[in-house]
């Protein structure tokens, strides 16, 4: 639910335009990188269906394990340029890199706004969480530990030395905050 919400919001901003010399500075990185000049990919791509973890991790891992997540993403670097290298350093600092993150912040930004807005929704994204979450519990554990995993599951989850109710805390902050808006 959420995603689709997200995907929403992305296919109404559309793709993000480069001009001619931004294509041409994102192929001059790519030839110095050793990489095929295939220029700057800003369409927007279709949803695609949340898969079990591939490997690597973000910062946001940890909180997805007690609360909802969106993920997004947003052309920022030339296509098919080496990620974690100069080369995305050097479009991410000038004008590819400012519209990308312009772009991501508009899709966060009316994301939240419709969520916000409207309740049934965010009440329907804790739903589809709860049931993912369900589903891959009983992937993941055979049957006897997951019923002694339920009995212990009485208190909220920890994330470091942060609780659940302290990251509810501060969305609910966030919410006060936006309503100035």
């Amino acid at each position: 639910t959420g995603a689709e919400i997200m995907q929403n919001n992305l296919e109404s901003l559309g793709e993000i335009s480069y001009s001619k010399d931004e294509i041409a500075y994102a192929n001059a990185i790519l030839k110095e990188a050793g990489k095929p000049q295939l220029g700057i990919n800003g369409k927007v791509t279709p949803l695609q269906e949340t898969l079990p973890a591939q490997g690597g991790s973000t910062d946001v891992g940890d909180v997805s394990q007690v609360v909802p997540t969106i993920r997004m993403s947003a052309t920022v670097a030339a296509n098919g340029g080496p990620w974690h290298s100069w080369a995305v350093v050097a479009c991410t600092g000038m004008s590819i890199g400012h519209k990308g993150m312009i772009y991501a912040a508009k899709a966060l930004s009316m994301t939240m706004a419709d969520l916000y807005k409207n309740p049934k929704l965010v009440e329907a994204v804790k739903e589809d969480y709860v049931s993912a979450a369900t589903a891959e519990a009983k992937r993941e554990k055979p049957a006897a530990k997951a019923k002694e995993e339920e009995e212990k599951a009485e208190e909220p989850p920890i994330i470091g030395h942060a609780d659940k109710r302290e990251i509810v805390k501060v969305f609910q902050n966030c919410h006060k905050n936006l309503k100035q808006f």
